[in-house]
């Protein structure tokens, strides 16, 4: 039994002063170095995917990223200012987890295309939300509008109710940013 599986069973009662030390010590990593370290061993593809680097502005396939957890934690990994570019997401349950994020860390919101016209969700919480008529016209816009260290994340933030088309949506957003 690994020292792990052992500090798993016991109680805070019975530890002792090293294995506190060593929880500790657990609790304290930084978040950097957790992400460097899954990051060495998990890639999946349309999840968190680098796709290029351009003018000193990183793109980021997400859009396996189909709910808002999945969304919260690739906004949180993100220390650069982001670029969002997602679908027109209607206020539901869980939306409310990515608030702190958007005012925190979203400069700005792409809003792809739908016959609904914009969700008014994001201007509430970002300053500036743009709409584009396709893929293609979200990454240009990106493009223009963002500057050196910062990072364009497209994700489809659970918004899309037909996301079994993920890898295609993927698929021309990493075309969309290799013509940049």
């Amino acid at each position: 039994m690994n020292t792990i599986e052992k500090l798993a069973l016991q109680n805070s009662v019975n530890m002792d002063n090293s294995n506190l030390l060593f929880l500790n010590q657990l609790v304290h990593l930084r978040h950097q170095h957790i992400r460097d370290i899954v990051s060495d061993y998990i890639h999946v593809a349309y999840r968190m995917e680098h796709v290029a680097t351009v003018c000193g502005i990183d793109f980021i396939n997400d859009t396996k990223a189909n709910n808002f957890n999945a969304v919260w934690y690739s906004l949180e990994s993100i220390i650069k200012p982001i670029i969002l570019i997602t679908n027109n997401i209607e206020l539901k349950e869980g939306f409310e987890k990515l608030i702190p994020l958007l005012k925190k860390k979203v400069k700005a919101v792409i809003l792809l295309d739908n016959k609904n016209g914009l969700s008014s969700v994001f201007f509430d919480y970002v300053e500036r939300v743009y709409k584009a008529h396709h893929i293609e016209h979200a990454v240009e816009l990106a493009y223009t509008m963002g500057i050196s260290g910062d990072a364009v994340l497209f994700s489809l933030a659970g918004g899309d109710k037909h996301n079994d088309d993920y890898r295609q949506k993927g698929e021309v957003f990493s075309a969309a940013v290799k013509r940049l």
